[in-house]
């Protein structure tokens, strides 16, 4: 994606609150301080379609100033990927705002077209529907909390490793 902002913005308006998103990208795991790389000039992920390459640091701060509530983060380490799980909340719910975040939430947006006040969507539909291995389940949006891992390690010659973490610390 050419401008990261702006994605999270677009997943925020047609995510309804209780709603989930899965971030997943190609990230720097060796810098600690929110930033975003120019590819082009670091070519950190050997491949043309990647433009930029943040750090987890910057993934999570992305999530809470669309207005996402953190959940769980899952690093793999090689390749080195992050996949982040977001609920969409009403902004003073997002947890661990920093000062400046609570008063960006507050002013509103104004360099990327786009409002909380006009662009959220409703309140969350009831649930979500799907059929899969074990038969149909149903998904509570508003009342989901996240147990991984899903996939259980294939095997040793898996690639790469990977621990999900949630805000409480779970492995």
């Amino acid at each position: 994606m050419l401008n990261p902002v702006s994605a999270f913005l677009e997943c925020r308006k047609i995510i309804k609150d209780g709603g989930l998103l899965i971030m997943e990208t190609a990230y720097d795991p060796k810098e600690e301080r929110a930033a975003i790389f120019v590819n082009t000039e670091t070519e950190m992920v050997p491949e043309a379609y990647t433009y930029s390459v943040p750090t987890k640091t910057a993934v999570i701060g992305l999530m809470k100033l669309a207005g996402f509530d953190v959940l769980a983060v899952r690093p793999l380490s090689s390749p080195s990927r992050i996949t982040v799980l977001g609920r969409a909340v009403p902004v003073d719910e997002v947890r661990d705002r920093t000062d400046l975040l609570k008063r960006i939430h507050e002013v509103d947006f104004c360099d990327f077209e786009f409002k909380l006040k006009d662009h959220l969507p409703p309140p969350a539909s009831s649930s979500i529907r799907f059929t899969g291995p074990e038969g149909e389940k149903i998904i509570e949006a508003d009342k989901y909390e996240p147990d991984f891992p899903y996939h259980p390690r294939k095997s040793a010659r898996s690639v790469g490793s990977t621990i999900w973490s949630t805000v409480t610390g779970n492995r």
